[in-house]
């Protein structure tokens, strides 16, 4: 199967999905159905629009039915889509190891010449490229800088000034395609980490935005180590029972594949009783299975 412009579809899409109608729109894009869950009743699966990376994404977050390797296949999609480094310590450590004049001069941005402006510049290559743009999301996001300072005037004039062959990426590129290979790097890196640990304490707790939406995050501790967040889930609208702590931390476990809770040796939240009634039904999902 190849799309409308003759591009072959990349096999962890044409394995796991298929192709619907048309989008009713002048995009050209088509609507997908995971292969997957996309029979099930109440499915997000069952009509996916293929656009930037919903359909690896749906596969890391929404599929009930994928596996471990898939998910970690699809984040390994994204993360090659983009080519974003999945470890920037050790492409820095390879590059400048391979001896090659453009990684050389990483640290040294310009160089004296006898030009008219007294300095020349070097072109990117692609792995610095990709490197750059990786350190520039990660640095507008600690710094809490909004995305749209990639399209400003200013800004652009400013990084002219220092490397004219750097291009900065779109404030559409750092919030879709740039973030969610990031996302999905950390996240592996996170599910990595929590593959040797064994001793992990379950941390719940809901709050409500300034938005009023009721959020409850989980986070895997543990002495000595600094913590994993495992999700953030949206419960605007649902009571903080202990069914539904029980669903969510199963869920935030699933996600971060260690859904079967043997890692964990104990739970916490803030509510003694919702605790007592979580401790019995947790308890008595993992005799069931």
């Amino acid at each position: 199967m190849v799309h409308s412009g003759g591009r072959p579809l990349a096999s962890l899409i044409n394995n796991n999905f298929e192709r619907l109608e048309q989008v009713p729109n002048s995009s050209h894009r088509y609507y997908w159905k995971c292969r997957h869950c996309g029979d099930t009743d109440n499915s997000s699966g069952a009509r996916i629009q293929g656009h930037d990376n919903n359909l690896p994404n749906h596969l890391i977050k929404h599929c009930t039915n994928a596996v471990a390797l898939l998910r970690q296949a699809a984040r390994q999609f994204i993360m090659e889509k983009t080519g974003a480094p999945t470890d920037s310590n050790a492409i820095l450590t390879s590059l400048a190891a391979s001896g090659s004049s453009t990684i050389a001069a990483i640290p040294i941005k310009k160089h004296k010449a006898s030009n008219l402006d007294g300095y020349i510049d070097r072109p990117l290559s692609k792995e610095q490229n990709n490197l750059a743009n990786a350190k520039l999301l990660r640095f507008f996001i600690h710094a809490n800088i909004p995305f749209h300072v990639g399209d400003d005037v200013f800004f652009h004039e400013f990084i002219n000034v220092i490397r004219p062959s750097y291009h900065i990426p779109s404030r559409y590129v750092l919030s879709r395609h740039l973030l969610d290979s990031e996302a999905v790097r950390v996240q592996q890196e996170e599910i990595n980490r929590l593959k040797d640990r064994k001793c992990l304490t379950l941390l719940l707790d809901g709050w409500e935005d300034l938005l009023r939406r009721s959020l409850y995050g989980s986070l895997a501790v543990e002495v000595n180590h600094p913590p994993v967040v495992l999700a953030l889930e949206n419960m605007t609208g649902q009571r903080g029972t202990a069914e539904n702590l029980v669903a969510v931390s199963q869920k935030a476990m699933n996600h971060m594949e260690v859904g079967d809770g043997r890692k964990f040796i104990a739970v916490t939240t803030d509510n003694p009783t919702v605790m007592q009634s979580y401790h019995c039904r947790n308890n008595n999902t993992v005799r069931n299975k």
